[in-house]
């Protein structure tokens, strides 16, 4: 409760509130009689103090003098969030978190209820704030926390306490085309043709690549074609004069080879990238040209052999200014999850300045007490090809075996059709098998 003390003689209101102390001097004459003070806070815990001194000699208001002073307490002014926009009677409240930190002030403390709110909260001002997450309907007790999908800061700063950053639902869905392709094998390449078909590269049979072509993506049929020979895991670029590069493992090398029509090929020389530790779980590449001109490898290795659980595969990455001649990037595009689970199978879908969106199967962790885990493909995204964030749900999965592999084209309105690898059985799986599906933004 504000209080006030007027002394005549000395033209001095004095303001005593909950930790402050502010003495105004007042430039109206000592014989003044007549005051009205008041003093309403704002969000940022100032308090704007209106002082009216009235002349009883002058018999009106003209020489009236008002005067204003901003009064901050040394206390932190706390704003409130709660979703049903109650705040247990705290005021100001809000129902959503960036609604608070939108119409609070630097200083602001945001408390906020505990619970889960599907936000992606950002600050683009030049405000210092807290927020407290994680406090009961009444905001008297902070013992649970609070979880968001984001938080992205481009100016300004924030203090979080109890706040928990987690990904939201992935922004893609999946649906099976729910048709045999009739393809057995591993590692698909799809390429889409001028007349709209789609062909089909596949490891598996007595050349080690067979070759199809469907001209609606899943009614295939085998084609005769000369490919390298004992190739497999193949990845391709179209290049500037509509000829072809295939990017293959060749046991323990990355090759590559060219064709003018993508059926005859001819083997063209190595990239320089090998299988360094003579590790089965290798290879894979998948190839991509990037905004500059460049074509990068992606590629699946096993740094150090170690016998899993213990080790599990990373995606590597290297550049080349003429897709001949590549120099391997510093560091892993994924790591291992500490025994977890690793990456693999690395496929780009979209290479855009700022825009990257890959897909990656996760490699389970096998051990003799968790035999059946599944392989599963997930949606990863990244702003340039080299750092990715892979959600944690998977997008593609199959009932009762592995899924792996993944390939695909577009259809030209922002979804693609995804070819991969899935097995009718867990351990050990059994039937190794093409499939494929929708892939789709919300």
């Amino acid at each position: 409760m504000w209080k006030s003390h007027w002394n005549k003689v000395c033209g001095l209101f004095i303001i005593l509130g909950a930790a402050s102390l502010v003495t105004i001097l007042v430039a109206s004459d000592a014989s003044s009689s007549n005051s009205s003070p008041s003093a309403d806070p704002d969000i940022s815990g100032a308090y704007l103090l209106a002082f009216h001194a009235f002349d009883p000699d002058a018999g009106n208001c003209d020489d009236c003098e008002i005067l204003k002073y901003s009064v901050r307490s040394t206390t932190t002014a706390s704003v409130y969030v709660e979703p049903s926009g109650t705040c247990g009677g705290n005021a100001p409240c809000y129902s959503t978190i960036q609604t608070a930190i939108d119409a609070a002030s630097s200083g602001n403390a945001i408390k906020i209820a505990e619970g889960s709110y599907d936000e992606a909260l950002s600050l683009s001002s030049s405000k210092d704030l807290t927020l407290q997450g994680g406090w009961d309907s009444t905001f008297t007790s902070q013992s649970s926390n609070t979880t968001v999908n984001s938080l992205t800061i481009s100016n300004g700063s924030i203090e979080v306490d109890k706040l928990i950053l987690q990904s939201s639902s992935s922004g893609w869905t999946f649906t099976e085309d729910n048709v045999s392709l009739g393809i057995t094998g591993v590692s698909p390449e799809a390429i889409l043709l001028s007349d709209d078909s789609v062909r089909l590269y596949v490891t598996g049979g007595s050349q080690g690549m067979t070759l199809y072509r469907a001209s609606d993506g899943l009614t295939f049929t085998e084609e005769t074609a000369s490919l390298p020979l004992g190739g497999s895991d193949p990845t391709l670029i179209r290049l500037g004069d509509g000829t072809y590069r295939m990017y293959y493992n060749d046991r323990d090398t990355i090759k590559t080879a060219t064709s003018p029509d993508g059926l005859v090929w001819t083997e063209e020389s190595s990239t320089g990238i090998s299988n360094t530790n003579n590790n089965g779980a290798w290879g894979v590449p998948d190839s991509v040209e990037l905004p500059d001109g460049r074509v990068r490898l992606y590629w699946v290795d096993t740094p150090i052999y170690v016998t899993p659980p213990n080790g599990y595969e990373v995606v590597k990455s290297a550049v080349s200014p003429d897709g001949l001649t590549f120099t391997e990037e510093s560091g892993y595009r994924t790591e291992n999850t500490n025994g977890e689970g690793g990456w693999a199978d690395p496929h780009v879908l979209l290479a855009e300045e700022g825009n990257w969106v890959g897909l990656f199967s996760f490699i389970p962790p096998f051990t003799e007490e968790n035999p059946n885990e599944p392989m599963t493909i997930h949606v990863g995204t990244s702003t340039d090809g080299l750092t990715w964030s892979i959600e944690s749900e998977p997008i593609i999965t199959v009932s009762g075996g592995h899924v792996g592999d993944p390939a695909s084209y577009p259809l030209g309105d922002g979804s693609y059709r995804v070819y991969h690898v899935a097995t009718s059985e867990l351990n050990p799986p059994h039937n190794y098998f093409i499939t494929s599906g929708i892939l789709k933004p919300k």
